[in-house]
């Protein structure tokens, strides 16, 4: 697409090859043209995307099977209905993932996150925005960590896993989420799930975290 008209194509030349099983890729011919270009690429199953990445626009997988490798400078990731791990990054977007069966990495400078119906979260990290998440199950220990902003979590009540959490500025709530604790103040918490076991590290340093009991919330 160009706003400044066709000659603006003659810029760029998008490449098509069988390197590392298909690579496509957008070349910019002259400096900086007045142009962009979008890829709906439909795949066969347990294709694995090895490399996705976008310097501004969105990126958005649906349906796939294989593990994914996402990246974007400027927009946001979306993924749903996923078999595979994923490992989201982008630097001034919003990540969400939605029914994704596989282990996650979500990383956003400036944005929110959310996770639901993930089976494996490893980290969700951002520096400015709002993180919300399901943990039904726990593979492996957990880090989801905001600069700015609130933390959710619907946590199921079946798990065993320690749990610490800290918020500088504001105060941790529990919804009908049993916790044996440590240690419990208005902005930290220690203690474990059920009989403890992986680790669930939440952190932020101005917002509220509020951890729910899966079973009765709606994210």
């Amino acid at each position: 697409r160009s706003r400044k008209g066709s000659d603006e194509f003659k810029k760029v030349k998008v490449e098509v090859s069988g390197k590392n099983g298909c690579t496509i890729e957008t070349f910019h011919l002259e400096k900086n043209p007045k142009v962009s270009v979008e890829f709906e690429i439909k795949l066969p199953e347990f294709v694995r995307l090895s490399d996705v990445t976008s310097s501004n626009g969105l990126v958005r997988i649906t349906d796939v099977k294989g593990d994914a490798e996402l990246e974007t400078s400027n927009g946001n990731i979306e993924v749903f209905d996923h078999i595979g791990n994923i490992d989201a990054d982008t630097g001034n977007g919003r990540v969400e993932l939605v029914n994704v069966k596989g282990k996650v990495t979500a990383n956003t400078n400036n944005g929110k996150i959310r996770l639901y119906k993930t089976s494996s979260i490893v980290s969700a990290t951002t520096s400015n925005g709002k993180i919300e998440a399901q943990i039904s199950e726990l593979e492996n220990d957990t880090e989801i960590r905001t600069s700015n902003g609130s933390v959710t979590l619907d946590i199921s009540p079946d798990l065993n896993a320690d749990i610490k959490a800290r918020t500088s500025n504001s105060k941790i709530v529990l919804n009908n989420l049993e916790v044996i604790t440590d240690s419990f103040s208005n902005d930290s918490l220690e203690g474990r799930l059920g009989s403890g076991g992986k680790k669930i590290n939440i952190r932020t340093s101005n917002g509220k975290i509020i951890l729910n009991n899966l079973h009765k919330a709606t994210l």
